[in-house]
Order: C-alpha cells, then sequence, then structure tokens
C-alpha cells in the first residue's frame, strides 16, 4: 500500500485536470466542509487511488489467492440463497477505488458476471480484458442489454455500476449528496424485465491493517416502485450509504455532475479540443472581429453574443506550453465565481497547433469595462478602491489589472475581464503586493485620465478604507506604494 500511496501523492501534484475534477466534486458534496479539512481529503482521494492502481494490478495480473485471507466477505448468504432459488441478482455496484481487487475476490467466493465500457487505451483494455477473463464467467457490453437480460434471466448473478453520470439519455435528476444528479433509469428497468433480486455490492479498504471488507445486503427500500425518480434516489442513497462509511475511498476523480438541470452551468473545467483551419475560417467569415487582425485574430464576436478570445505560445518551449493561459482562464474565472465576484465562465477550450494558438469561449458579460465607465464619469471609480481590497483580502492576485479589466454590471457591481494573468493565494495578500497592484493601476498610462480626475490619492484612501489594514501593515503599504508609484500622489 505504500507504493499506491506515493503514487497518488505523486498524481495529486502531477494531474491537475484530475484533481480540479475532484475539488470540484468535494465542494459540491461537501459544502461546509472548511477549506483546509476538504484539501486534505482531496489529497487521500489521490492517495486511495494510488493504492487502487496497486490492488487493480494485483487483480489483472498477481494472484488473488494470496489475498483471501485479508478478505471479509459480509451478507454472503443474501447472494447464494437468491441464487440458489434460481433467481438472477443484480449487484448493484458502485466506483469506489478498491472495485477491481474486491470484485475479483468476491468472485472466488461466487462466481458473477460484470458489465463493462471499453477503455480507450487498446494497451490497457487488453490487460483489463485479461483480468476480465481470468477471473468473471462473462464480461457483457455496458449497451448490451439484451445480454444483461439473458444473464439475469438464466439465474446469474450480475455486477452493474449506475453510480456514474452517463448523459442525459435515459437519466433523470434524482438527488445524490445534496445536488440534483443525472441518475440513470436502467436500474430500475432491468430489475422489472428480469425480476432479479438486488443484492447492493459495498467495499472498503483498512488501510492500518491491510485487510479488505466486502458487504453484500439487500436494498433498504423496496425497489423498484415504478417512479423513476424516486428509484433513482434510492440507488443513489444506497451509494451516499456506502461512501459515509469511507468518503476517501469513492472515486471523485470521475466527472460525477458533467450533466446539469436546464440553466445550471458545468462545474468543471472544459476539456482542450483540437480544432482545423476550416473552424478557423468559419470564426472569420461569422464573427466580429473586435481586437487584433485578420491574420492574428485576438477577439472575436459570434453573432449568438459568444465571445471566442485567443492565446498564441510565442516559442514551442515556453511557460505557456504547460501554463495554457487558456486554461488559467477557465480555471480563474470558476475560482473567482466560487468566491463570488462576477468574471467569465469559459464554455469550451480549443487548441489549433499550426499557429500554436489556443481559443476560450464564453459568454459575453452585460455591461462595459471601467476604463470606458470612468471616461464618461469619473464618479464610477467609487466603487473601486472597495473592490480592489475585497480581492486582494480574498487572496486574488491580479498582476496586470488596470480599468480595462473590470467590468461594471448593470447593477453597478465591479467584476473581472481578462482573467487568464491572475493567481489565487489561500490567504490574503501581503502589504507589499497590495502596494504594487495598486500602483500598477495607478501607473497605467492608459487610465491616467478617469484617475486624474477622480484623484488619485482618492482612490487609494478608499481602498485602505475598505482594507481596514492594521496600523503596521498600512506602514508597510505606503512605503512600497511611495517606492512603487511612477510619479508622487
Amino acid at each position: 500500500m505504500r507504493l499506491g500511496a506515493g503514487l497518488g501523492r505523486l498524481a495529486y501534484r502531477l494531474q491537475r485536470d484530475r484533481r480540479d475534477i475532484t475539488n470540484v466534486n468535494l465542494e459540491l458534496c461537501y459544502p461546509d466542509m472548511a477549506e483546509p479539512e476538504r484539501r486534505a481529503m482531496s489529497r487521500a482521494v489521490f492517495r486511495s487511488v494510488g493504492m487502487g492502481l496497486i490492488e487493480t494490478a494485483n487483480a489483472w495480473l498477481g494472484n488473488v489467492d494470496a489475498l483471501a485471507e485479508r478478505c471479509t466477505i459480509e451478507g454472503l448468504d443474501h447472494l447464494q440463497d437468491a441464487l440458489d432459488e434460481g433467481q438472477g441478482v443484480l449487484l448493484l455496484g458502485m466506483h469506489f477505488a478498491t472495485l477491481d481487487l474486491c470484485g475479483a475476490l468476491l468472485a472466488r467466493a461466487q462466481p458473477f458476471d460484470v458489465m463493462y465500457r471499453p477503455n480507450k487505451n487498446p494497451v490497457l483494455e487488453h490487460m483489463m480484458a485479461g483480468g476480465r477473463e481470468r477471473h468473471f464467467p462473462k464480461a457483457i457490453l455496458r449497451d448490451d442489454t439484451r445480454a444483461v437480460v439473458r444473464s439475469l434471466r438464466a439465474g446469474h448473478a450480475l455486477w452493474y455500476g449506475p453510480d456514474q453520470d452517463y448523459g442525459p439519455d435515459h437519466s433523470v435528476f434524482a438527488p445524490f449528496m445534496g445536488q440534483s444528479a443525472a441518475s440513470i433509469t436502467a436500474t430500475a428497468r432491468i430489475v422489472r424485465m428480469t425480476g432479479a433480486r438486488v443484492i447492493v455490492f459495498s467495499h472498503w479498504r483498512d488501510e492500518a491493517s491491510g485487510s479488505y471488507r466486502i458487504n453484500l445486503a439487500p436494498m433498504r427500500a423496496v425497489f423498484p416502485t415504478g417512479d423513476d425518480e424516486q428509484d433513482a434516489a434510492q440507488v443513489n442513497r444506497e451509494v451516499e450509504e456506502a461512501i459515509a462509511v469511507a468518503p476517501a475511498q469513492y472515486w471523485w476523480i470521475h466527472r460525477r455532475f458533467k450533466t446539469r438541470p436546464p440553466g445550471k452551468p458545468r462545474p468543471y473545467l472544459p476539456r482542450v479540443k483540437r480544432i482545423k483551419a476550416h473552424y478557423l475560417d468559419h470564426l472569420q467569415a461569422t464573427c466580429t472581429l473586435l481586437q487584433g487582425t485578420a491574420e492574428r485574430p485576438g477577439l472575436y464576436l459570434s453573432p449568438e453574443g459568444e465571445i471566442y478570445k485567443t492565446y498564441y505560445a510565442r516559442r514551442r518551449l515556453s511557460r505557456s506550453a504547460w501554463r495554457i493561459p487558456a486554461v488559467r482562464f477557465a480555471r480563474n474565472g470558476r475560482a473567482l465565481r466560487r468566491l463570488g465576484i462576477t468574471a467569465p465562465l469559459a464554455k469550451a477550450i480549443y487548441r489549433y497547433p499550426p499557429k500554436r494558438m489556443h481559443l476560450v469561449l464564453y459568454n459575453r458579460l452585460p455591461g462595459g469595462d471601467l476604463r470606458e465607465a470612468a471616461s464618461r464619469d469619473a464618479a464610477h471609480l467609487s466603487a473601486a478602491g472597495a473592490f480592489l481590497a475585497r480581492l486582494h483580502e480574498l487572496g486574488v492576485h491580479f498582476r496586470g489589472i488596470h480599468l480595462g479589466n473590470v467590468i461594471v454590471a448593470e447593477d453597478g457591481s465591479l467584476g473581472l475581464l481578462d482573467i487568464a494573468d491572475l493567481n489565487m493565494r489561500r490567504s490574503s495578500l501581503l502589504p507589499t503586493t497590495r502596494a504594487r497592484n495598486i500602483a500598477h493601476i495607478l501607473n497605467h498610462p492608459a487610465d491616467a485620465q478617469p484617475l486624474l480626475e477622480y484623484g488619485r490619492g482618492r482612490l487609494v484612501s478608499d481602498y485602505l478604507g475598505a482594507a481596514n489594514l492594521p496600523a503596521w501593515a498600512e506602514r508597510v503599504f505606503q512605503w512600497q506604494l511611495q517606492r512603487s508609484l511612477a510619479s508622487p500622489l
């Protein structure tokens, strides 16, 4: 388990996309959990995933019999009694890190068929197919409903995992961990078609002792009821009960909430999709160019009111090759919104390798930028000091901030626009960092006129009044500000 835990810790650092997915899932499902506790749980999830990878390798390639004495199976009689009566049994499974190993261990005691989805990687799929052939009588493709029905009507046990998001088709929205989650209706439909008995198959790892526990139990309520939403909710409750035993061992690295109810945005970062030249030609033909040139576009406005913003890598080997600005734009937008700050929400990210170009697509925010508003009336800057103080208190460090990057919403509130060049800190900014950030705004030549009309010193006073810094921190702020300004206040 030590090797697996080490792999998990390494994956936590390297697999940022999966870490983002895990963090989003935990934020949605444990909204009252303190942030440090949630980060610790996220790390524990990856440790469990790493151990699960080693366990899966043992299940596929190793000697499972050697681990049998370290596994306790509770409720095996529920499964065997149903099979002895000639009934098919639907083993209601769930995606925990211990799935492959515990599935192989249970199959030693009582053989059962499994449903699966082929892996896109042919090497992994070959290994997985070999593991399935070793441990299970029959492996059935997830979409092969006829084979499922035949297996259950023949009196076999069949593992079936309905706890992932398989899209809107044949799904209903049912409660899961406090969220409205797309939940498939096939579980109840299969039981109605076959008359199979449902046995909940849960499994966990005891890291301290290096042992495993499998629990087999009937569902806690009548199932199915004939009501798709009620049946889906009952399946989700069974999964919730298993998660409560060992929350970090659940497969939180999957996009469980990618399908959303109407009007609700997807909580995860969009995946980067590769596009071809004809897609750029389509944008040029149908969209309005707001920034840049036809050869090197910067900003497009689509007929639907959406924005396509482009980023270019200057060199093949540059920082932007692995810290992609378009991805940072999308990540920062979601982080800002979680803090209650108005910001663009990316809908899609595209890349076009021949030009080393990335595009991020988002809905245009209603309102105009603060530079334009303050140029018409400098009074619009009256809320800027408090807004900047709030950003700094929340740990938002927007190094390149200027009035053109701040949006004035229709209700007069302020938000942020071009957010790729932005870092999120876990604590409020230091006084020196705050001062340099304020100085960047005051030094920006494009903002000189509205700041002069409003009063540069007045903006600083507004900021300090809202920031409410301790006396020592304010003195440090003033000292750094004077050093960073291009001209005195």
